[in-house]
């Protein structure tokens, strides 16, 4: 990329990136958490026309969540918060293109995002069990 006087770079991470560790999955959100990270200190290659975007979905309707075990979870979760691929994929690639450092594609995901920023974690454990059960059960 340095060669070619630019480049763009996607990281799929996800809005886990953002959100207190769950017992479903422990280390999801740290690693995407820090996949953020590691997006942005790619701003050093910006010099050299290289810029990276990690792209933070939501709830996305495709086969990962029977891949990794969670089906019956994803199935739990009201029908708002799941965004389809397509979407998912339009947004980010727009943001890649622009530059982006960190992109959470749609609305809904975009105001939670703010909402984990601000509201105490215990709350939100709350909150999510209530919209997505199993996620915040104590093992």
């Amino acid at each position: 990329m340095i060669s070619n006087g630019g480049g763009k770079i996607m990281i799929v991470s996800s809005v886990a990136a953002f959100a207190p560790a769950s017992s479903l999955q422990s280390l999801y959100g740290p690693v995407k958490t820090f996949m953020n990270r590691f997006s942005e200190s790619l701003s050093f290659y910006n010099k050299y026309g290289i810029t990276s975007t990690a792209v933070c979905p939501g709830y996305t309707v495709t086969n990962f969540h029977t891949a990794s075990g969670v089906q019956a979870e994803m199935d739990s979760v009201p029908r708002f918060l799941k965004k389809s691929a397509k979407r998912i994929a339009e947004e980010g690639v727009d943001a890649m293109l622009r530059g982006k450092k960190i992109s959470v594609p749609t609305k809904t995901w975009k105001v939670i995002v703010f909402l984990l920023k601000i509201v105490p974690h215990s709350i939100f454990r709350l909150l999510s069990g209530l919209l997505a059960p199993g996620r915040y059960n104590e093992i």
